[in-house]
């Protein structure tokens, strides 16, 4: 276990893909690894399953979401990833995307996000105005 933490620790958490399928079930490397780099969310079976883990993958890179597919409607995993990577708002809920504070918080971080958010919010003058002060141009 502690040669794989410093394994963990000296390869940035890529490691873990080479880790043993049982020690890929403890969260104490789940959570050094995934803490240095969110992407490797998908090195685990049932991410969702690990909260703790998620929520320090998605902090760490955002676009960690896209592996976690069965949170996309979890405003709380969803708004923690949009304050990473505000262009994980593509991989939110259907809802979410309609939902203008939390399109308003990917914007207001890269205007750029607006592009991944519904077609009404879009359309907004709100949400315009701010996605082109943060560099957005209109859809």
């Amino acid at each position: 276990r502690e040669l794989v933490l410093t394994a963990l620790q000296t390869s940035g958490g890529r490691a873990l893909k080479d880790v043993a399928p049982a020690l890929r079930l403890d969260q104490e490397i789940l959570l050094v690894a995934v803490r240095m780099n969110g992407l490797l969310l998908q090195h685990m079976a049932e991410p969702a399953a690990y909260r703790t883990v998620t929520l320090a993958a998605v902090q760490a890179n955002g676009l960690a979401l896209q592996y976690v597919p069965e949170l996309k409607a979890d405003r709380e995993v969803v708004e923690l990833a949009l304050r990473s990577k505000p262009q994980a708002l593509r991989f939110a809920s259907r809802d979410l995307r309609d939902d203008s504070a939390v399109v308003s918080l990917a914007v207001r971080k890269d205007g750029m996000a607006i592009r991944h958010a519904s077609s009404r919010l879009q359309a907004d003058r709100d949400i315009l105005l701010l996605a082109a002060s943060q560099g957005g141009l209109p859809v």
